[in-house]
This record gives structure tokens, C-alpha cells and sequence, in this order.
């Protein structure tokens, strides 16, 4: 006879792949990315130079393809949640339901629906900081070898 508290074997996660690939991300994900703020220098004269925010997890969790190759499992949980791969050749998508958040500890991105996806402890410097609120947008790179990117909000909530 069996109880409530009783272990029994775990059941096949719902969505397969899907549901894999967002159990390894929310489990790589922690407050310890490291963010580097800079400046993006706009591929075309009409551009527009923003600030940018490049979050490194502090390693890869590689996951193969049915096609061989390798992608890091964090990278692709940020594409699944709509932060398209990007190439520094091309000028990066907007994003406006991601967001860029700036708390008392550091930046916080979240992903649409008010997720959290990563947080990065850092003081923000003031130069920064005017440039974010004046163009009211920020290019973020998520990753470290390929990455996901776009421009997105910004939010200062201080």
C-alpha cells in the first residue's frame, strides 16, 4: 500500500524537449551573471548609439542538436521566451515585451509575463544610467559564445 509521502518514479515531463530545455535554464539561471554595460556602436549612419548590456552566465550547458551541433541550453531558453539569436553584423531586433530593470542591486532582465530571467549584481554608473532613461531603450546580449539579443525597455525603478 502506498502513501501520499511515498516516492514513486517520476512521470515523463509534459512537452518533452521543451519542458527539458526550461527545467536546465531555470536551474542554470542565477544571481551570479556577470554584466558588462557598455555602448553599441550602430552598423549604419542612420543608427542610433545605445546602451548595451551583455550578460554571461558564468558557464555553457551544452545540449546537442538532432543535427549535431552544440547550443547552450541558456541561450536557447532566452530565444524560446522571443530574444532572437543575433549576429553583430546586423543591427538587433526589438523586443519590447522583454525589460531591462534597474534595482537596488544591479540590472534585472525579465522576459515577457514579468519573468525574471537573470539578474546581474553591479553598481550601475550615473553615464550609463542618463543614457538608458534618455533613449528609453538598451541593447541586451544574453550569453557567451552565441547569443541572443535585442533592443529593449528600459526601466529605472530606483
Amino acid at each position: 500500500m502506498t502513501h501520499g509521502n511515498d516516492s514513486a518514479p517520476a512521470a515523463q515531463p509534459a512537452g518533452g524537449r521543451m519542458a527539458l530545455l526550461a527545467r536546465l535554464a531555470e536551474a542554470a539561471h542565477s544571481e551570479a551573471d556577470n554584466v558588462e554595460l557598455g555602448f553599441h556602436e550602430p552598423s549604419t549612419p542612420a543608427g542610433v548609439r545605445l546602451p548595451s548590456a551583455r550578460f554571461r552566465p558564468a558557464g555553457i550547458i551544452d545540449m546537442p542538436t538532432r543535427e549535431g551541433d552544440r547550443r547552450d541550453v541558456q541561450v536557447e531558453s532566452a530565444v524560446a521566451l522571443g530574444l532572437p539569436r543575433w549576429a553583430a553584423d546586423r543591427e538587433p531586433p526589438r523586443r519590447p515585451r522583454w525589460l531591462l530593470r534597474r534595482t537596488p542591486r544591479g540590472l534585472d532582465l525579465i522576459a515577457p509575463k514579468r519573468l525574471v530571467f537573470t539578474r546581474g549584481r553591479l553598481p550601475v554608473p550615473y553615464s550609463w544610467r542618463m543614457a538608458a532613461l534618455t533613449h528609453g531603450l538598451v541593447l541586451v546580449t544574453y550569453g557567451q559564445e552565441k547569443i541572443a539579443a535585442a533592443v529593449i525597455p528600459y526601466l529605472d525603478s530606483v
